[in-house]
């Protein structure tokens, strides 16, 4: 008589490496529940069954791809020197060059907003719109040339700045120059420069002996303009004493500001000013290198040494400590717009961060984790289920985690066993 083969499974409480392989059940309120030791190529039901996950085919032939995002809609990926997009087309994907001035191999980092694609990493950062590669608008290369002329300007301290105006934007401010002039005197300025592709020259000055820099406009030409009368100052200089916004290693944005880790920093724009950063103030130091910076809701979660929030305004907001430990870098995420969800790799485990700054390490109990030197996430919907995906780049050793067998080596007066 054939013997009754046990029923294994289902596994409601996924994978648990906590336990010695012989003890892979639960008790539960009516009975008790198995476990999985590991589970490879499968996907785990609400209802813990296993099914077979679906394999892939190739969308694009390209050797050396690295830094995949998307968000539904649009995606990036780095190969070689080149940045690529991609986009639907028909029943696959079609990619096409952004730029092509990479570093081999470096990682990149993206973001959305507004209907624009940020993007830094290899030393760059930049935009694309509706396809086409925006650089933020540079500030001049040229600094114009101050002189005194004949005029009907009052005696006094007058002072200059210049950027010029793209389709990114208003550029950083040239350094504010100084002239003074005795009464009956006017400004001459020299070698303007001409404007780069898709700008224009916008000129600032004040009043005599004020500090208050508004624009005035000038009648250019061949590189040379004056000033003989008191013009109509107008619109105040918002760019003044500002830098370009600086490449890193991750790019968000939160609150009306472009956000980007560099090193030890998280540096943020000027409100409504991606390309502009105050560099004096606009950046929160951190003891160890940002891995994660993920909005949600009105605050960022930002990982470092530890696990931070930071609720409001980056100019305004306290670092609150939400876990003492840190994140394998690249490794953030977030779900549906309407999710209000965010995660990341931590060095135990996924963990959720909620819009009111909650934290929930979802692992932690069932899975002995450690850190890597990079990973990566993925939000999943497929077949009516909810997934989210991670993989780390050469994991660090987990010593938390049951071993089926172990070599030992006992030794007990002066014998081996």
């Amino acid at each position: 008589m054939a013997s009754k083969l046990p029923t294994i499974g289902p596994f409601p409480a996924g994978v648990n490496n906590r336990r010695d392989d012989h003890d892979l059940s639960q008790s539960v309120q009516r009975g008790s529940i198995d476990l999985l030791r590991s589970a490879t190529n499968v996907d785990l039901t609400d209802e813990g069954k296993v099914r077979r996950r679906p394999g892939f085919t190739q969308a694009i032939a390209q050797d050396g791809c690295h830094s995949l995002w998307g968000d539904g809609n649009i995606g990036f990926y780095a190969a070689g020197s080149g940045l690529h997009q991609l986009r639907e087309s028909g029943a696959g994907v079609a990619a096409s060059l952004v730029r092509d001035d990479l570093a081999p191999g470096q990682p990149m980092s993206y973001c959305e907003a507004g209907g624009t694609y940020f993007y830094t990493g290899s030393g760059h950062i930049g935009m694309v719109r509706d396809g086409v590669r925006i650089d933020f608008t540079p500030r001049l290369n040229i600094t114009p040339v101050l002189s005194a002329t004949q005029g009907a300007l009052s005696a006094g301290r007058y002072q200059f700045c210049f950027t010029q105006m793209g389709v990114a934007g208003e550029s950083a401010a040239t350094v504010p120059q100084v002239i003074d002039l005795p009464a009956g005197g006017g400004i001459r300025i020299s070698s303007i420069p001409p404007a780069a592709s898709g700008t224009s020259l916008r000129a600032y000055m004040t009043a005599a002996n004020g500090e208050v820099f508004g624009r005035v406009d000038l009648q250019v030409s061949a590189g040379v303009a004056e000033i003989v009368a008191p013009p109509e100052l107008g619109a105040r200089c918002q760019a003044l004493l500002l830098e370009p916004m600086p490449a890193g290693s991750i790019v968000r944005h939160s609150n009306g500001r472009l956000l980007v880790a560099v090193g030890n920093l998280l540096c943020y724009s000027e409100p409504f000013a991606n390309g502009l950063f105050r560099p004096s103030k606009n950046y929160i130091p951190f003891a160890a290198p940002v891995s994660v910076v993920e909005p949600c809701g009105s605050g960022v979660f930002v990982v470092a040494d530890k696990t931070y929030w930071l609720d409001g305004d980056l100019a305004a907001a306290s670092l609150i400590e939400k876990l003492p430990y840190g994140a394998v870098p690249h490794s953030g995420g977030s779900g549906p717009s309407d999710s209000n969800t965010v995660f990341w790799i931590s060095t135990r485990g996924l963990v959720f961060g909620g819009a009111d700054g909650s934290v929930r390490n979802a692992q932690e109990k069932q899975l002995a984790l450690a850190g890597g030197a990079s990973g990566a996430t993925l939000y999943r919907e497929q077949e009516g289920l909810t997934h989210i995906l991670t993989a780390v780049r050469d994991p660090m050793q987990t010593t938390a985690a049951a071993s089926s067998y172990f070599d030992a080596e006992i030794v007990r007066k002066g014998v081996v066993l």
